[in-house]
C-alpha cells in the first residue's frame, strides 16, 4: 500500500498528537484536579464544623438528661425557684439532699449534696431561666408561689431556657414533665 500525500489541512492518521492537543490535554486534568482538592477542602471544613456542632448538641443533651433525671427523682414539697436558680430536694440514699442549679462563670452548674459538690454540666452559657407551671397551667417565674407550694398541688411541669455563649450561641428550651402526686416524677 502506497501512502497518499499529505494534502494541506489534513494530517497523516498515525502521526499521534500535537503539541496543541497535549497541552489542552493537561490543562483539563488541572482543572479537574483543582475542583477536586477544592471540593475535598469544602467538606473536611463541613465535617469539622458538623462534629464541632455534633458534640455541643451531645453535651447539652448530657445536661438535660441529668436534670430531667434530677427533676424526676424530686420531692415536689422540696421545689424553690428564685433568682439564685432552681433548687431540688432529690432522693438519696442517705434521704433527702438538695439539688441546686445556677449559671457561674459562663458554665451550667449543679450543686449536689452536704458537700455541696459543683459539677459542670454545660460550658459556654451565659445565662439560664426557669418557670414552673402551676396545675392552673400558668407559668411562674418563682416558686412556691401565691396558692402554690408546700400545701398546694405540685407543679406539672418545669421549663429551662439557656443562653449559650460561643459560636453555638442562641437560645435552647426545654420542658420537663412532672407528673402530679408526692414527689415530681415517681406519682407516689
Amino acid at each position: 500500500m502506497i501512502a497518499e500525500p499529505s494534502r494541506p489541512g489534513h494530517r497523516d492518521p498515525e502521526a499521534g498528537v500535537t503539541l496543541v492537543e497535549m497541552l489542552v490535554a493537561l490543562v483539563i486534568c488541572a482543572l479537574i484536579g483543582v475542583a477536586g482538592l477544592v471540593m475535598l477542602d469544602t467538606i473536611l471544613r463541613i465535617d469539622r464544623r458538623t462534629e464541632v456542632n455534633l458534640d455541643r448538641y451531645a453535651d447539652l443533651d448530657r445536661a438535660f438528661l441529668v436534670v430531667g433525671r434530677d427533676i424526676l427523682g424530686a420531692d415536689a414539697s422540696g421545689l424553690r425557684l428564685d433568682d439564685a436558680g432552681l433548687a431540688l430536694a432529690t432522693r438519696t440514699r442517705d434521704g433527702l439532699g438538695l439539688t441546686i442549679y445556677r449559671v457561674e462563670d459562663g458554665a451550667f452548674i449543679r450543686q449536689t449534696g452536704a458537700a455541696k459538690v459543683d459539677q459542670a454540666l454545660l460550658m459556654e452559657v451565659s445565662g439560664a431561666e426557669w418557670r414552673v407551671l402551676d396545675d392552673a397551667r400558668t407559668w411562674h417565674a418563682g416558686w412556691p408561689s401565691e396558692g402554690a407550694g408546700r400545701e398546694g398541688p405540685p407543679p406539672r411541669g418545669l421549663e429551662l431556657r439557656l443562653e449559650l455563649s460561643g459560636p453555638q450561641g442562641g437560645t435552647v428550651r426545654r420542658v420537663f414533665r412532672a407528673t402530679a402526686g408526692a414527689t415530681l416524677g415517681t406519682g407516689s
